[in-house]
């Protein structure tokens, strides 16, 4: 079951792994697929956050500025740029302005060789005051982006990661500003960057190699700039006596139904969203639930929001099973769960679900992903748990979105 949206630029598809139960109380696992279609290039706002604390000198500073650099080449007409370092308290290195001219290029690139370390670690005031900066700027319209690089845990200013999310929180108010937390090495705090990339719809990212920084930043520099829908979301309407469940997405009951939060779609990106329908009281003659995508244009700010796509749910034998669909399900499932034990640093609890994801990942046939699991497990097992638990907490984040690992 699937269907388009008015403006062709979201495709969504709705997969139940049967179509009936047999008793009341029993869930129906299933998948919203949805798929940005369309092709875009919007106006990006972009924030490089760079720590430069003394743990990040030598090559990791060095790769931190080329990746900075590689950003100035990538950008166009129109787009904003502003570079952020940080030790003990947040410094401008650069902008916010627009990269246009020779000059300009020359400019940008001899301040960001200019960076240097110096002491302490303050990620919290460092996003307040990055936030204040896009937010200024995003009243002229664009899409805002925050790319941050640290190595290590906060030393200086909020120091715990519920409160430093807090901040954040509260410094972004209405505005929707994806945070890219990029940790690396192997001593960053992977529960506080999970926390920001959770917190703001953003994405995690481990660099054990720092060869591969760059490639890393200018990936989501591109993602960010081809947003095709923002505010999206997925709604789901109930009869009563239909409950319904959803794994690592937030979501809220509301008068018009469930709805499940998204956030921004980019060009070609395809995300699946787990649930589970728990018919509690399905009468005799079956129950229908229906589906919806809603979003918000980037350019025009109008709300589009697509026509009903309906599921019926008989009483009875099942027509048939999808096992895979319920698979995924269950795979979302341990993710999320995997994500709070990273949170809660419980990696006797992380391995058990990195054994349950490469469990499903047989049944979904993703023998990238079973490998990929598989390596993370060991690594825990021969006592190199942080970096274990990194790699665990970025494929925790990118599963529970339903996006590959």
């Amino acid at each position: 079951m699937q269907i388009v949206d008015p403006l062709g630029r979201i495709e969504l598809n709705i997969m139940l792994a049967k179509d009936a139960v047999e008793r009341m109380g029993e869930a129906i696992p299933f998948i919203a697929r949805v798929t940005a279609l369309a092709s875009a290039r919007q106006r990006l706002v972009l924030a490089l956050a760079i720590d430069a604390s003394p743990s990040m000198d030598g090559e990791r500073i060095f790769f931190a500025k080329s990746a900075a650099i590689k950003l100035i080449e990538i950008l166009e007409p129109g787009d904003v740029l502003m570079i952020i370092g940080f030790c003990k308290k947040p410094f401008l290195v650069y902008g916010p302005r627009t990269i246009e001219t020779q000059d300009q290029i020359k400019e940008a690139r001899r301040k960001i060789a200019a960076i240097k370390t110096c002491p302490g670690t303050n990620i919290a005031d460092t996003l307040v005051y990055t936030i204040t900066l896009l937010k200024e700027e995003l009243k002229s319209g664009g899409i805002g982006r925050i790319l941050l690089i640290t190595d290590g845990e906060p030393t200086v200013g909020e120091k715990k990661p519920d409160k430093i999310e807090e901040k954040v929180f509260k410094a972004l108010g209405e505005s929707e500003i994806p945070i890219v937390a990029i940790g690396v090495g192997s001593e960053y705090n992977e529960s506080l960057l999970l926390r920001l990339a959770d917190a703001t719809n953003g994405d995690l990212e481990h660099i054990s190699d720092v060869d591969h920084l760059e490639e890393v930043i200018v990936k989501e520099a591109v993602k960010a700039a081809q947003v095709v829908a923002q505010n999206v979301e997925l709604l789901l309407t109930t009869p009563p006596g239909v409950e319904a469940r959803f794994y690592g997405r937030r979501f809220k009951a509301t008068e018009e139904g469930y709805v499940v939060d998204i956030g921004f779609l980019s060009s070609g990106e395809v995300e699946d969203i787990a649930g589970e329908l728990i018919v509690a009281e399905p009468g005799t003659a079956g129950v229908t639930v229906s589906f919806k995508v809603r979003y918000t244009d980037p350019q025009t700010q109008v709300v589009i929001e697509s026509s009903a796509l309906t599921a019926r749910i008989a009483v009875g034998k099942p027509s048939y099973y999808q096992k895979v669909i319920a698979s995924k399900v269950e795979m979302i499932k341990s993710s999320e769960q995997l994500k709070k034990a990273i949170l809660s640093k419980n990696y006797k609890e992380a391995v058990q679900y990195l054994r349950e994801i490469a469990e499903a990942s047989l049944s979904i046939g993703s023998v990238d992903l079973r490998e990929k699991t598989i390596d993370i497990l060991e690594l825990i097992e021969k006592g190199e748990v942080e970096e274990g638990a990194k790699r665990a907490a970025t494929l925790a984040r990118k599963l529970s979105r339903g996006g590959e690992a």
